[in-house]
């Protein structure tokens, strides 16, 4: 088989085209910048186990008030309590990925308009399309091995379990569900690895969107007029005034923006994901757009967020494992590579003797493994309002 027949990858010159390229940006999610990272663990086998500490009690050891002896005790040696060690293992695996581009052809980009720019402008879409595949599996692991998914409803229908509630959450973001939130997430221990703490109190970081820190800070009329008063003269500094798409901290937590926050429609008893692009056919290949049914989905998630959820691992790149063997070391964090290699075979796909074509090239591999904190995750999924009419305004 010889080698195959190339599609159009360069835009070229038919007619007078500007030499400028403009590129168009991708809105980007928050959530990989913030998981922790690790080395995943080797010659362990193909299954990780991660044992687990937890809180213990005890039992007896009754106090006793020390009185004098009288042959019926001995107050040198009271009978001892118990305090015995709770542990627990969970198991994980890792998961692999690997992406490459469309060919590119030396001879095709030397007939390119301004074939730098265009080349620069495909690679800097890969990392980015790269980077958001990492954002997606991220948010994917953080979902479910968060220890709560609440349903922002007037029960807080909630699971512990790997799945949320299929029943509609009737709230929008609010602050009187993330003030139960956060007592419970302080009770249990949650405060100890909190972002930050403002007059001696834990801040816990929540992520959401820029319409669910706003429905959560304006919801109430004498917190937008205590704001008003307490930071009168601040200007452009005062919290109303900040931008919405801007982090900030608001009643014991730390809102991280991130307009990226998965959407689902409620269909058939059955939660539907609602992506957030769809595929528009171009000159040269499919661009992404916002999807309109995003933007009026019907639910959002946020994040009550905590870094000993999980930790994302990769293998540590190897070259050689010794006895002679060597290879070229495979970074599998989805560093993006060229590969162009020589090929003389006339029949094969691969044929390539000039070294004039070639792919960029990622690989990515990891594993998710749970946190001693999984408990201190929270997946709140909210009501949205997206208009004049289109969803009906909830607040609970």
């Amino acid at each position: 088989m010889a080698a195959p027949n190339l599609d159009a990858a360069f835009i070229n010159q038919t007619e007078a085209i500007s030499q400028e390229i403009l590129t168009v940006q991708r809105n980007k999610g928050r959530v990989s910048a913030l998981m922790s990272k690790g080395v995943l663990q080797m010659g362990v086998g193909f299954e990780y186990t991660q044992l687990f500490r937890r809180r213990s009690g005890f039992t007896g050891g009754t106090r006793r008030a020390i009185t004098a002896p009288d042959g019926s005790g001995n107050i040198c040696i009271p009978a001892p309590g118990t305090i015995r060690g709770a542990m627990n293992r969970a198991t994980w695996e890792a998961f692999e990925r690997s992406f490459q581009s469309e060919e590119i052809c030396f001879e095709a980009l030397y007939r390119a308009v301004n074939p730098a720019e265009q080349l620069k402008g495909i690679l800097k879409n890969f990392q980015d399309a790269v980077g958001e595949i990492w954002e997606v599996d991220d948010k994917q692991a953080f979902f479910g091995l968060a220890g709560h998914k609440i349903v922002a409803n007037a029960t807080m229908t909630e699971s512990t379990g790997a799945t949320m509630p299929a029943v509609i959450p009737t709230s929008r973001a609010v602050q009187g569900l993330l003030d139960i939130i956060y007592q419970r997430a302080i009770h249990d221990g949650a405060g100890e690895t909190s972002y930050a703490t403002s007059n001696g109190g834990s801040i816990l970081t929540l992520i959401c969107s820029m319409n669910a820190s706003k429905a959560i800070i304006n919801e109430n009329p004498n917190a937008r007029q205590d704001f008003q008063y307490a930071e009168m003269g601040m200007g452009s500094k005062a919290t109303l005034l900040k931008g919405w798409g801007s982090d900030k901290a608001y009643s014991n937590f730390q809102h991280v923006i991130d307009n990226r926050m998965p959407r689902h429609n409620l269909r058939a008893g059955a939660w539907v994901p609602v992506p957030y692009w769809v595929e528009v056919a171009t000159e040269t290949g499919p661009e992404l757009k916002v999807n309109p049914d995003y933007l009026n989905a019907d639910t959002e998630d946020m994040y009550v967020w905590n870094e000993q959820v999980c930790t994302r691992e990769m293998p540590k790149p190897m070259g050689t494992y010794g006895s002679l063997t060597s290879g070229e070391p495979t970074k599998w964090n989805g560093e993006v590579i060229w590969i162009n290699e020589r090929n003389m075979d006339p029949n094969s796909v691969a044929y390539n003797p000039r070294k004039n074509r070639g792919v960029y090239f990622a690989n990515l591999q990891a594993g998710y493994r749970p946190g001693v904190g999984t408990q201190y995750g929270y997946v709140v999924r909210v009501s949205l309002c997206n208009g004049w009419t289109a969803n009906p305004c909830h607040s609970a």
